[in-house]
């Protein structure tokens, strides 16, 4: 067959020209069944599509109520009958300020979904009972070998006194904890799969800068997160260490917020944020490690040496001052 308007020999049965995009003669009452609206009251209108600019297989209805197929779209038309077209848009990346706020929001609405949800609670509120029956036996002073293992297995003892600042990073390790332990308990792993040591904690060498800073960065929070007793916050360190892990091979607030710095505005983070976030997992690790002999000191040297040195380096590496091979300018 060929089109009535230009001449194009088209395929048999065409409803339109690819050249000109004009319906074909023996398509046209086709096309008015299909696009001319509903023939009865209880039809659903028909769609009608204004921006024929942003697809060229869109089709548009000009004033004089004809239809038309914009140039060169051929048959495409026809595919969009059946559905509703809908463009995915990708979520660009905020600055700082905008990745804090939406982690909040998230925060509220997690606490929300469990709530509605109580049996997702029932980890948490049994590890709230063992706190406080290990503390009650804490401050009775009966605390026998197998007690001070569970304290230690626990974090039992984090947030429990020596300031307001102490106790509020005890608290906020044992949050720490107990939302580990809810995900371990739940199954809740990165996109369903095992953790691989390489994905979690591996890096490589354009990302070595931002992974010493963030070791740096895990060993200062976990010194505030063990409210001042880092010999007993060695399960507070794991289960950070836990998460840290999680964040580095999924897309949530943490690798987020930690690309906001660098890669505001795009649709997804630099390796230097997984770098990073990799730095803390294995930082924190190493905390726990490390609290075992109570060396204050250590944390906070070694912390800001590793935390202020790998940050002055990666700026060397960004400005192409130091070139660490491929990909070394890692946002």
């Amino acid at each position: 067959m060929f089109c009535s308007s230009c001449g194009k020999k088209l395929p048999d049965g065409a409803a339109f020209c690819d050249k000109c995009g004009k319906p074909t003669g023996p398509a046209e009452e086709k096309r008015e069944a299909l696009w001319d609206g509903p023939q009865n009251e209880n039809a659903a209108p028909a769609p009608k599509y204004a921006d024929p600019e942003r697809s060229p297989a869109v089709i548009a209805e000009p004033e004089d109520g004809v239809f038309e197929a914009p140039e060169a779209s051929g048959e495409s038309p026809l595919g969009f009958m059946t559905g509703i077209l809908s463009e995915a848009s990708d979520e660009l990346i905020p600055g700082p300020a905008g990745a804090i706020g939406g982690g909040i929001k998230t925060l509220f609405s997690n606490i929300g979904a469990a709530f509605k949800d109580p049996k997702r609670l029932i980890p948490a509120f049994i590890l709230c009972g063992v706190w406080i029956v290990l503390n009650i036996l804490k401050a009775s002073g009966k605390e026998p070998v197998p007690v001070k293992i569970l304290e230690l297995l626990t974090f039992a003892n984090g947030g429990t006194g020596g300031g307001v600042m102490r106790i509020i990073g005890g608290l906020l390790g044992k949050s720490l904890f107990a939302g580990a332990l809810v995900s371990l308990l739940s199954g809740n792993k990165a996109g369903g799969e095992r953790l691989s040591l390489k994905d979690s904690l591996g890096f490589t060498p354009d990302v070595l800068f931002p992974y010493l800073m963030g070791a740096g960065a895990a060993l200062l929070i976990f010194l505030f997160i063990s409210g001042g007793a880092p010999r007993m916050a060695f399960m507070g360190g794991i289960a950070a260490s836990y998460l840290a892990a999680r964040a580095a091979v999924k897309e949530g607030f943490l690798k987020k917020l930690t690309g906001s710095f660098a890669s505001k505005g795009k649709p997804e983070a630099g390796p230097g944020a997984a770098g990073f976030i990799k730095g803390l997992a294995s930082g924190f690790a190493l905390s726990a490690l490390i609290g075992l002999f109570n060396a204050k000191k250590v944390f906070v040297i070694a912390g800001l040496v590793l935390l202020i040195g790998g940050a002055v380096l990666t700026i060397l590496q960004k400005t192409g001052v130091l070139n660490m091979g491929k990909g070394a300018k890692a946002q």
